[in-house]
């Protein structure tokens, strides 16, 4: 999730797209609370391509002493509990707000339209070229990963989901280049393949950092449901030497309402995870989607369908629920008190949620990683903060 905690003014070199001192406090009880991994929100590569203001970035012309102990602040709170810490990269591509680049970068000059969000708009997508791909993508990705390692992070995951610029060269849809970056899929895979070889090359060759990548079954939503394609691309992604991938964009558990899309995306994603779990056999599958109880967390490890499992919002209603879960506690995590599956409510009240956990230490909350965090499940907390935005 987009924390949008950072600092954003281009003329400060030292804060801009640095960790704010509430982003640090939010990570450092997060890191607190029991999980295994922790994934940050987008942390832009390109500041011309960011998805808000608000996101961390890693410019290399803003690289100063400054900034690196703001991030090895970040990291060191994230892992003083034994945590691993996962920097996700991005560069939005064509999904880049028109109100910050008018002209973004992409695979073709094919522009976004966002279906789901119709208000959204989007500029003039312009083609890259071979040397753009390499000099403001690759390099830029491998920038952000070294300087990452070098504060103290674990890892990074490589966002390639819902269009942004790395998921608009793999999809054959969108993908129309004739060049080596498109037609088949080793040509269309051959960008994030760049990005994995020149990462590893930047790193000390006994550095223990993860390199993972994230997925979306909604970029390979078809009316077939037939997940050729979806295999084909990740026996690749293992083949190249990713250590996991992060599947997203399915909903687990059944709800009240159905959202209804132009074909069954939930069947889908059941046989979408499935089957990709099957076809790996190094890489290891971490599969999300509002997962909410303890009895389908066991029935999903249980039943192969992932290796391990990725919470988001929930983790910010009860940041200890992983704990309170293992001690048999709970059987299920809290909910909103309104839409679930409604995301843009659902996401306004997690960023008040996240600046509530970032207005104190974890030392000043007394150990509390809840501290302060305003409960949603509670209907008229939840539609005060609505009010609010």
């Amino acid at each position: 999730m987009s924390e949008k905690m950072a600092p954003y003014d281009a003329s400060d070199y030292t804060t801009h797209g640095a960790p704010s001192k509430g982003l640090i406090n939010l990570y450092q009880k997060l890191g607190h609370s029991g999980y295994g991994m922790i994934v940050t929100g987008n942390m832009m590569v390109d500041e011309n391509h960011i998805e808000v203001p608000g996101n961390l970035i890693l410019e290399k012309k803003y690289d100063n002493e400054t900034r690196r102990s703001a991030f090895k602040k970040f990291a060191k709170g994230a892992t003083s509990d034994g945590a691993i810490l996962i920097g996700q990269l991005n560069h939005c591509g064509k999904k880049t707000s028109i109100e910050y680049n008018p002209t973004p970068f992409s695979a073709t000059n094919q522009s976004h339209v966002d279906k789901y969000n119709p208000g959204s708009k989007f500029g003039e997508a312009v083609e890259l070229t071979k040397n753009q791909i390499k000099e403001l993508v690759v390099d830029k990705f491998v920038y952000s990963a070294k300087f990452l390692y070098d504060c103290g992070f674990n890892g990074i995951e490589l966002q390639c989901s819902y269009q942004f610029l790395l998921a608009s060269f793999v999809g054959e849809r969108n993908n129309t280049r004739s060049d080596e970056y498109g037609g088949n899929l080793k040509n269309r895979t051959r960008i994030i393949k760049e990005i994995y070889d020149g990462v590893r090359k930047a790193l000390p060759v006994d550095a223990k950092f993860a390199v993972g990548i994230k997925l979306s079954q909604m970029d390979f939503v078809n009316e077939s449901n037939h997940t050729d394609e979806a295999v084909e691309f990740v026996n690749e992604l293992e083949e190249i030497g990713f250590d996991y991938i992060t599947l997203t964009g399915g909903f687990y558990e059944k709800w009240s309402v159905d959202k209804q899309l132009d074909v069954n995306t939930k069947e889908f994603y059941f046989k979408f995870a499935k089957d990709i779990r099957t076809a790996l056999s190094r890489t290891r599958l971490i599969i999300g989607g509002g997962i909410r109880t303890a009895k389908k967390m066991v029935s999903l490890i249980k039943n192969h369908h992932g290796d391990a499992l990725a919470i988001g919002r929930p983790c910010l209603q009860e940041p200890d629920f992983v704990k309170k879960l293992l001690a048999k506690k709970i059987q299920s995590l809290s909910v909103n008190a309104l839409d679930e599956q409604n995301f843009f409510p659902s996401m306004t009240m997690a960023w008040a949620q996240m600046i509530a956990m970032g207005k104190t230490t974890f030392k000043e909350a007394n150990g509390d990683v809840c501290y302060g965090i305003p409960d949603i499940s509670n209907k008229e907390i939840a539609e005060s903060l609505l009010n609010q935005s």
